[in-house]
């Protein structure tokens, strides 16, 4: 595993910042020299549009703009934001307002392009990969579905929209293919197994704000303390068009055949 906070960026290297979050895919900044506006400034610059402060799934509820509070102290399986949302968020940014002082509540990202690698090592995996490279079933808000593959790829770069849960609750109502089926085991142990050997992992300390690709990196945060009231603000930038657009469908029943691979583009 590696340390995510290896390289850490001052709020007067915001230009190194942003060619670290190009190249890498994922930065931190120390904001704590920061006014609240410079802060909007730096996020703007990186992707057009004014960010949007939002409620956290799972992690944090938000009683305001601004104003956020621990909604669970378990630990975050891995996932992608905005998974089921027509175009995902093209980056993510978490503010870091009030940190577990204990030392819990550790943010981890996992990279697609690592995933694949291990696929492309396991033939068993492999064929389950290219059934996740086929439009499956995502369960949208009520009874509704849409369709998306959970893995593609922009320009020889693989990028994922994986949340594990509107995948299995999609699939279980679609007359989805046994491989899709079996895939979503790989799946669960992606999103609760035992860290990926290439995790990088950090402890935001109060005023840190980590900054990274949505869809190069599926993300978790591990259990906190229950203590102390850890508060994040959470930003979604821009809107990603280099994965396939997740597609509204009332008919399910051709989700399946998987006839990508390892070798070809899924986008």
């Amino acid at each position: 595993m590696t340390d995510l906070k290896k390289h850490i960026f001052s709020s007067r290297e915001l230009r190194l910042g942003e060619e670290h979050l190009l190249e890498n895919g994922y930065v931190i900044v120390d904001c704590r020299e920061m006014p609240e506006a410079d802060v909007d400034t730096l996020l703007t610059a990186i992707c057009p549009g004014q960010p949007d402060a939002e409620q956290e799934d799972r992690t944090m509820l938000a009683g305001g703009p601004g104003e956020v509070v621990p909604a669970t102290t378990r630990r975050i399986r891995f996932h992608t934001d905005g998974a089921r949302s027509t175009n995902p968020p093209l980056y993510l940014g978490l503010l870091c307002e009030q940190p577990d002082q204990r030392g819990f509540g550790v943010s981890e990202l996992v990279s697609i392009d690592s995933i694949a690698a291990i696929a492309a090592r396991d033939n068993g995996w492999s064929r389950r990969w290219a059934a996740l490279c086929e439009p499956v079933p995502f369960a949208l808000q009520g009874h509704s579905y849409g369709t998306a593959p959970v893995f593609s790829q922009h320009e020889g770069q693989w990028l994922g929209r994986f949340n594990v849960r509107h995948v299995s609750e999609g699939v279980s109502r679609a007359n989805s293919s046994d491989e899709i089926r079996i895939a979503i085991d790989e799946m669960h142990s992606i999103a609760y197994g035992s860290p990926h050997p290439e995790t990088l992992r950090g402890w935001l300390d109060r005023g840190e704000l980590l900054l990274f690709d949505n869809a190069r990196f599926i993300h978790s945060r591990t259990d906190l303390s229950g203590e102390v009231a850890r508060r994040v603000k959470r930003f979604k930038l821009g809107i990603d068009h280099r994965i396939p657009a997740l597609t509204a469908r009332s008919d399910l029943s051709s989700c399946g055949a998987p006839t990508n691979n390892l070798g070809s583009s899924c986008a």
